[in-house]
């Protein structure tokens, strides 16, 4: 969600884990670009070399460098 009245574009990635990020319909390495008083949803997947339980952070960095934001799930293997 971008709430500001410019629109900014997000580096997503993941860490805690040997994981791998691939956000679905995006070319690698492309930024998520959010308009101006708007939101952007993306579906991602996550795979581990080693699957095992972990704690996941997922960061978005605003390519500008100017915000980061970040959430922390859990990876669980059943």
């Amino acid at each position: 969600m971008n709430k500001s009245a410019t629109p900014h574009a997000f580096q997503l990635k993941a860490e805690g884990a040997d994981v791998t990020v691939v956000i679905v319909g995006t070319e690698a390495g492309k930024p998520v670009n959010v308009p101006a008083d708007g939101s952007a949803s993306v579906r991602i997947t996550l795979t581990m070399v080693h699957p095992q339980n972990a704690d996941i952070r997922f960061v978005a960095k605003d390519v500008a460098g100017t915000e980061m934001l970040s959430a922390v799930d859990r990876f669980v293997v059943q």
